[in-house]
């Protein structure tokens, strides 16, 4: 038997323009859905930093009795899936430490934009 070698090059010629797009087209899918994962995550991560410190700047002014522990920690365990445990750590003794005032904040708040820029 013998191969008439025109008609394999056009076999594989005609596999390869059928399989082909469909290889692209899986691999830009999946391309498309890591990006949209990247977003989301990031999207995510600002909301909750945004909520986290707008929560701590309305107990600036404020008496610090008004402050609920129990509120920031529900916050802090949320945004602790975004930033690393030493920062979760560090906002924690903050908080326990001193009183929520403005130097607090400011360290707090310089302390999520150093672990933000890290990751």
């Amino acid at each position: 038997m013998q191969f008439d070698l025109s008609l394999t090059i056009m076999g594989v010629i005609a596999l390869s323009a059928i399989v082909s797009p469909i290889i692209v087209t899986l691999i830009t899918n999946i391309f498309d859905i890591k990006k949209m994962k990247i977003k989301l995550f990031k999207e995510e991560k600002q909301k909750l930093l945004n909520e986290y410190l707008e929560y701590l700047s309305t107990f600036v002014n404020i008496e610090t009795s008004a402050f609920d522990v129990r509120e920031h920690e529900s916050l802090l365990i949320k945004l602790s899936a975004y930033i690393s445990p030493k920062t979760v750590d560090f906002i924690r003794g903050k908080i326990q430490e001193h009183p929520v005032n403005q130097n607090a904040l400011f360290e707090i708040a310089s302390a999520l934009a150093q672990d933000c820029k890290k990751k």
